[in-house]
């Protein structure tokens, strides 16, 4: 029975998510049949308690509105199509309407009990349900979207907050949809102003997102974004309300095989078809999902997904539809401008991000320095004059031979050493005597 109120939600019959400790009303008795008990919830609009039926002696849930809304007019006209529609909508998987009316001129609206969480508090605390178990709970819920459905009603809400859990022997055993506050019923007035959202970001369908017409295909889409959750633990898309948005209208939501590897492929197939963005790629009716939830359980082939007739993605059949995808259109090209994380995927990623290690240096007063520059002063590379460069060069020590070099030079012969005669000593005598004796370059004259 929880929901929020804000952006995203409209509606006189939502709580919020988080449980508040909202105090009894000053009497006890609601109607003189209904004594209350403890507060299950508290929202903007109403309150919901738990309470004790003095005529059947079971335990009930009832919906107080508080004082302030009496004068809301579009609040309250939301709340009688609420209690119209519970009013209408009975099958085993909807949670029950028992009675509604005013007490001392506050409205009030009996409903069930259902004695365990929702499905979110569920896989919050405990994880995502088994593949069986989740697709025993849908089977059953689409079967009372289904009742909806065929008595001309939308529920336009359905999120894994508004399913409701019934426990035995502590597991989840039967499902309920509950909330109709957003519920469309036939011969209804318009009661969203433009710019408002009737549903939740994490769930909504496309056309409903742009507020074009809508038919069961938008409460299909809501079936398979929750069928999601139970089953990866993950909405399908996170972020700003507006960024959701333009994910819902543009985006491929990742399988749910990609989130959790041990779902089989019959259940990406089933899911990946309830959340297309084409309403006319979808299932055409929720019984339609129902029976194909059974053939997944069973290991049979699937028969109720349509061929994809047109391109999955959303056109917008009214004037104001085209409009709002203007608007996402616009905010996408922002979102998409936004620069993005260089990193690779995957252990290229990881290799690329690791830090490399830096070489050891040793201290500088360690450094070890040449003879011939230790005395010198301290130059950069650029400004080393020719100097210091030729004593640096003359102070490297010498390379020695190579092995190879040094076995060649022994295995090569030794020339012979010539040695001069007396006859060619005699020649260079007779030489030197025509030409004269060379003048010594350094002598003295006296």
């Amino acid at each position: 029975m929880a929901s929020k109120r804000g952006p995203t939600s409209i509606s006189a019959g939502l709580l919020d998510e988080q449980v508040t400790a909202a105090a009894p009303p000053p009497f006890a008795v609601v109607a003189n049949r209904y004594r209350l008990d403890r507060a299950l919830g508290e929202g903007a609009m109403a309150v919901v308690y738990r309470a004790h039926d003095k005529a059947t002696g079971k335990r009930v849930a009832v919906k107080l509105l508080k004082p302030k809304v009496i004068k809301n007019s579009d609040a309250m006209a939301r709340f009688e199509v609420e209690v119209k529609a519970h009013r209408s909508a009975s099958h085993p998987h909807l949670v029950e309407f028992i009675d509604a009316g005013l007490h001392q001129g506050l409205p009030y609206l009996t409903m069930e009990w259902v004695p365990g969480p929702s499905l979110k508090a569920w896989v919050e605390q405990h994880g995502p349900l088994s593949p069986n178990l989740a697709l025993k709970l849908f089977a059953q819920v689409a079967r009372g979207l289904g009742s909806m459905h065929r008595e001309g009603m939308l529920h336009r809400d359905v999120k894994p907050q508004n399913v409701l859990l019934a426990l035995k022997q502590g597991q989840p055993n039967v499902s309920k949809l509950s909330d109709l506050g957003f519920a469309k019923v036939p011969s209804m007035r318009r009661l969203t102003r433009s710019g408002d959202f009737v549903g939740t970001a994490a769930y909504m369908a496309p056309e409903q997102i742009v507020q074009d017409p809508l038919d069961a295909r938008a409460d299909i889409y809501g079936l398979g974004a929750a069928l999601y959750f139970a089953l990866t633990g993950q909405v399908m898309f996170e972020g700003p309300v507006a960024t959701v948005f333009v994910k819902h209208l543009h985006a491929r939501p990742r399988h749910p095989s990609e989130v959790d590897q041990r779902l089989v492929k019959s259940v990406d197939q089933l899911v990946m078809t309830l959340v297309r963005k084409h309403p006319d790629n979808r299932y055409r009716s929720a019984l339609a999902v129902a029976a194909d939830i059974g053939r997944v359980v069973r290991d049979k082939p699937l028969r109720g997904i349509p061929l994809k007739v047109k391109p999955d993605r959303y056109t917008p059949t009214s004037a104001g539809g085209r409009e709002a995808m203007a608007v996402f259109d616009e905010l996408k090209q922002k979102i998409d401008k936004k620069p993005a994380s260089s990193a690779a995927p995957g252990s290229q990623a990881k290799a690329t991000n690791r830090p490399r290690p830096k070489p050891p240096t040793l201290p500088p007063s360690r450094k070890p320095a040449s003879k011939a520059t230790a005395s010198l002063p301290p130059q950069s590379a650029n400004t080393r004059s020719s100097a210091t460069k030729a004593a640096a060069k003359k102070a490297s020590p010498k390379r020695r031979p190579s092995k190879r070099a040094l076995a060649k030079k022994r295995s090569s012969p030794k020339r012979p050493t010539r040695k001069s005669s007396a006859k060619t000593r005699r020649a260079s005598k007779r030489r030197l005597s025509k030409k004269g004796q060379p003048k010594a370059s350094g002598s003295n004259d006296g």
